[in-house]
């Protein structure tokens, strides 16, 4: 999929992200209670069913993004993919290009706050993520 993506070959991009999910959703007819990230073979799954949501956030469905990307928190409370930050973005009304940038500076300064404020100030408002106790 990055390798479309690289290539600017959207339309190819998308396809594979609509087949990870649609096998993904064959693998689980219903989705589990828990699909945590630290068994290595949770991952892909849970890789579908992100790129699935950034997919719909990226086409403006908020709507279908927002279940899946709640859906992901119920999954992998843990998130360990940094799900909450894209869904704080989306909230915000922040593009996932401008979330990057965001994450360029943290990465750079060693310095995450913004992201976590960015975090806090819309999980009060949407109540999308229990922050775990050891997190």
């Amino acid at each position: 999929m990055s390798v479309y993506s690289r290539k600017k070959d959207l339309k190819k991009r998308e396809e594979c992200i609509i087949n990870g999910f649609d096998k993904t959703k064959k693998m689980f007819p219903v989705w589990p209670k828990r699909l945590e990230w630290g068994l290595m073979e949770h991952r892909a799954p849970l890789r579908a069913i992100q790129y699935m949501a950034d997919l719909y956030w990226d086409n403006s469905d908020y709507t279908k993004a927002e279940e899946l990307f709640r859906l992901l928190l119920g999954l992998n409370p843990n998130d360990n993919q940094g799900v909450r930050y894209e869904i704080s973005a989306m909230f915000a009304g922040i593009t996932g290009d401008s979330l990057n940038q965001m994450f360029d500076e943290g990465n750079s300064g060693q310095n995450w706050d913004k992201l976590e404020r960015l975090v806090d100030i819309q999980n009060k408002k949407y109540k999308f993520w229990r922050r775990p106790k050891d997190c």
